[in-house]
């Protein structure tokens, strides 16, 4: 190999972290403005729906019932420790869609929402295939499902 065609491939590999970086740094900024996430999850015949309401700077977790009902199980407190948490696992380097092909009897289906004070939204979702630090956010959304 010559050494342009390393320094092209270290270039493309040096784009692409900064690129994921300004990723991050943009969506944990815009994490300030989050006013509700919205996790669901399935496998088997077992769902759990968990919505967190962020409102001024308390953050309240709700269980919500198949008949829409949101019921309130948890109390996180205060926003900034909340967003600190969050931002850990560094969803804003997250593709959109994850999946895996192949058949499986332990499929397990899950959707994240988060939406915005200016009423734009984002999602994520999987089927049986999980980003980085899933299962941090299982503990963090307080979902008590294993993977």
């Amino acid at each position: 190999m010559t050494t342009s065609v390393i320094l092209k491939s270290y270039n493309v590999i040096k784009r692409g972290k900064d690129m994921a970086n300004k990723r991050i740094s943009g969506f944990n900024k815009r994490m300030q403005q989050f006013t509700e996430i919205s996790f669901s999850t399935q496998k088997f015949l077992c769902s759990v729906n968990i919505v967190v309401k962020v409102d001024g700077q308390q953050v309240e977790y709700y269980k919500k019932h198949v008949t829409g009902e949101l019921k309130p199980f948890y109390e996180f407190g205060d926003k900034s420790d909340f967003l600190a948490a969050f931002s850990c696992l560094q969803v804003g380097k997250w593709k959109k869609r994850y999946a895996i092909s192949e058949r499986s009897l332990n499929l397990r289906n899950w959707e994240l929402s988060i939406k915005f004070s200016d009423g734009k939204q984002i999602t994520y979702s999987g089927k049986n295939a999980y980003p980085e630090n899933f299962s941090a956010l299982d503990k963090l959304l307080r979902t008590d499902y294993a993977i």
